[in-house]
């Protein structure tokens, strides 16, 4: 959570407050290869169920902008 790794439990939290308290705002979602396509729709799946839609999705890899 901004930025920071977090547990599903903190994560489901923070979710829940924001469809409480800003329920437009931006969600983006920051994994990099190594991370569970299952986690990565455990995440998916919270948004919906709060009902946040404004979901944005950055993938990480070194060799992207390598040259």
């Amino acid at each position: 959570w901004d930025g920071q790794p977090c547990s599903t439990n903190f994560m489901m939290e923070q979710l829940r407050e924001t469809c409480i308290s800003d329920p437009g705002r931006r969600i983006r979602i920051d994994m990099d290869k190594h991370t569970p396509f299952g986690r990565f729709v455990e995440v998916m799946d919270a948004c919906q169920f709060y009902n946040l839609t404004n979901i944005g999705i950055r993938t990480y890899d070194e060799n992207y902008n390598r040259e």
